[in-house]
């Protein structure tokens, strides 16, 4: 969100109207499982395992969500934990006994961003309703893990906590839960696509070498450049970026 924003802070030629419209961020929910033993799950690595059963990549497919560990401190979890007052403090009080799985998307929802105040940012996006029922598909295969596991109870973070005992509980999930605004907690920490790149200026914001199309001298090299959401961890690819933009940098130079 950081390019795109300073690109249009800055006044830089975009005839087409391109920067920032393109946002894909890679919604997720969090569910959390109750188990009858001390996990300790703040030991280790948080993200050691990724299940890619429900992932394909071809466009519109009805399989684009990707599953991983999500554990975290105490108030990082305890911001993904649905409930109020004393019910929420019921929840956190079996952290020493919880495992918490994500539902990433694979997202084909389009958002926009763009400067708010001085330095803020301002973020248009809702995933669209093929993408909530992703986001479904995935909290109901996260539900299933980790009851298989061993855990008693699952938590699912709507606004009134839904809590499943068994697979069955959690196949029911998939017919009853509609996604609303502000109905559950949705996650997003891989902002990405929002100056992306292309052959032509008319329909890209830079070219394969990372060159802002408008500005000989411009380059850009963050996740911003990918033409769509990548469906993964973006840490590989923008490494990888990074590394190709900063060689056609240097070969520009002489």
């Amino acid at each position: 969100t950081g390019t795109p924003t300073l690109i249009q802070r800055s006044e830089l030629p975009d005839p087409h109207r391109l920067v920032g419209s393109r946002l894909h961020l890679h919604p997720a929910s969090v569910v959390a499982g109750l188990f009858p033993q001390k996990l300790e799950s703040w030991k280790g690595r948080p993200q050691s395992y990724q299940c890619t059963e429900l992932l394909e990549f071809s466009k519109g497919s009805n399989k684009r969500v990707w599953l991983v560990p999500a554990f975290a401190h105490p108030a990082g979890v305890s911001s993904i934990l649905p409930g109020f007052g004393f019910e929420h403090q019921r929840y956190m009080e079996h952290y020493p006994q919880m495992a918490a799985v994500t539902a990433m998307v694979h997202d084909e929802t389009r958002g926009r961003v763009k400067p708010k105040g001085r330095f803020g940012v301002a973020i248009d996006y809702w995933p669209d309703e093929a993408d909530r029922q992703q986001i479904v598909l995935g909290l109901v295969a996260s539900a299933k893990i980790l009851l298989a596991a061993g855990a008693t109870k699952v938590v699912v973070p709507t606004v009134e906590p839904i809590e499943l005992q068994s697979a069955s509980d959690a196949n029911k999930l998939a017919s009853t839960l509609t996604i609303e605004r502000y109905n559950l907690n949705i996650t997003a920490v891989h902002p990405m696509s929002s100056v992306w790149m292309g052959e032509r200026p008319e329909t890209s914001c830079v070219d394969p070498s990372g060159r802002y199309h408008q500005l000989d001298n411009l380059f850009v090299a963050d996740t911003s450049l990918y033409p769509t959401s990548i469906g993964g961890p973006p840490q590989l690819t923008a490494y990888a970026l990074g590394l190709h933009v900063g060689r056609r940098l240097v070969a520009s130079l002489g």
